[in-house]
């Protein structure tokens, strides 16, 4: 045939909310330009099947949203499938089985999505056989969902694939010794690069003013944050607690300059809601130019944004089995960060490792502000 694609990619576009656009589209560059351990693959056609909706009704990040560029990035795309309409699932099917590529690769990141890609998958290994290679890259080995269930379902899955793509050592040398199948390394923050938007500025921060100049700008102005989706797994409440804590010893201390933290991020469920509730509270405790709360879903320049504006990331996860792709954002603009080593973490640069506790985060930032700032009553004056 002679339109046949090498590479059919299953995946969302820009419109779609979450991290998974952002990765599938630098993955499918990175395979076009045949780089590393995709060379051999000999990509030179790739088409990718995208979403009219994505994630379903009851989602927290159900709903499009307007995408900072060009949805597609150049890419042949097909935009027809709907997460709850299983006829374009059939669709999808039967294109799949038409065009005969010689790969085929879809994300593994919930078992939300496990019947439609079980209903790609298993039929597309029983009826093309060795004529495809199935592709699976595994954002999440350990789903976010508790339910019974989960776990299996997702090694289904795993076994209908015959390639994985994984983004740290540890799921590697897990995969490769349960399921003798090949594994590729992927850095996150490899994929990350090769998709840029342009920074934009949170509207909650546009009308705060520091040393008389607009936002984050001030020389006077140290600022630390702590940025993404909130789940119990990741710690917020932690970094909420500790920024009372940090309060306190800045008052104590009087440091020279100006001290301000950031939490930017989509609640997720009950755990979402206290969070919501400790911020209102710490607001109301704290001066206003102390503590700012972004507690909704993040476009990419507004991440970018704050990332480049901090002078310190915080990521006080206290279990997590992945790789962070804002761990692996912050880590490619060079910014400080501080983390807890747990999983995929432990291979992202760090100025500090620490335990998933509260008195290890409180003593960890204010080590790096002592380093950083001077008490004022010892701060060198400047000549006039």
């Amino acid at each position: 045939m002679e339109n046949r694609p090498d590479l059919i990619g299953i995946a969302p576009d820009l419109s779609t909310k979450g991290g998974i656009p952002v990765y599938s589209l630098g993955l499918y560059k990175l395979i076009l330009e045949k780089y590393d351990g995709f060379k051999s693959w000999h990509i030179n056609k790739l088409k990718m099947f995208s979403f009219t909706k994505y994630h379903p009704s009851f989602y927290p990040l159900s709903g499009s949203k307007k995408p900072v560029k060009e949805e597609s990035c150049g890419l042949d795309v097909s935009k027809f499938i709907n997460i709850e309409n299983p006829f374009t699932w059939v669709v999808a099917l039967l294109r799949l089985i038409y065009y005969k590529p010689r790969f085929l690769h879809v994300n593994l990141v919930s078992s939300l999505y496990f019947p439609f890609l079980f209903f790609i998958l298993f039929p597309t290994k029983l009826l093309l056989r060795s004529q495809i290679k199935i592709i699976i890259s595994i954002h999440n080995l350990s789903p976010h969902e508790t339910h019974v269930g989960a776990w299996p379902l997702n090694v289904l899955l795993l076994k209908l694939a015959d390639i994985h793509i994984v983004h740290f050592d540890g799921h590697k040398r897990f995969l490769e010794s349960t399921l003798k199948k090949r594994v590729i390394k992927l850095k996150l923050s490899l994929v990350a690069e090769l998709l840029e938007f342009e920074d934009k500025i949170p509207i909650e921060l546009k009308s705060i003013r520091t040393s008389g100049e607009q936002g984050f700008h001030g020389r006077n102005k140290v600022v630390i944050s702590s940025i993404g989706f909130i789940r119990r797994y990741k710690g917020t409440d932690l970094f909420l607690e500790c920024i009372e804590r940090i309060d306190e010893f800045l008052l104590r201390t009087r440091m020279n300059k100006e001290v301000s933290f950031i939490l930017a991020g989509f609640p997720f469920g009950a755990f979402g809601k206290t969070i919501i509730a400790k911020s209102l509270d710490l607001e109301t405790k704290l001066r206003a130019s102390r503590y700012f709360s972004i507690l909704r879903y993040l476009d990419d320049g507004e991440i970018n944004w704050i990332v480049k504006k901090s002078d310190l990331v915080i990521l006080p996860y206290t279990s997590f089995n992945s790789q962070s792709g804002i761990a692996a954002k912050v880590a490619n603009f060079r910014i400080p960060l501080i983390h807890t080593g747990i999983s995929g973490l432990k291979e992202i640069p760090a100025v500090k490792i620490i335990k998933p506790t509260l008195d290890s985060l409180s003593s960890a930032i204010m080590d790096w502000l002592t380093e950083q700032l001077v008490p004022i009553n010892h701060a060198r004056k400047e000549p006039f």
